[in-house]
């Protein structure tokens, strides 16, 4: 079985940089047909955007908010 490398990050089939798909559909474009991306709800996403902040102030030496 050959697997395909894949650089979609938030794409549900890629297990370490590796489609996990066993057939694959690929586009005109070159692109994966298959690709299915997880979704995020905006408040996560603030929420996740705000701790990222935290840590990389405290990987500054920034303990101002």
């Amino acid at each position: 079985m050959m697997r395909l490398k894949c650089e979609l990050d938030y794409c549900v089939y890629n297990r370490k940089n590796i489609c996990n798909l066993d057939e694959i559909e690929v586009n005109a474009l070159g692109m994966c047909a298959c690709c299915m991306t997880l979704s995020f709800t905006p408040d996560f996403l603030e929420q996740e955007k705000e701790r990222q902040l935290r840590e990389m102030k405290k990987g500054w030496g920034d303990t101002e908010d």
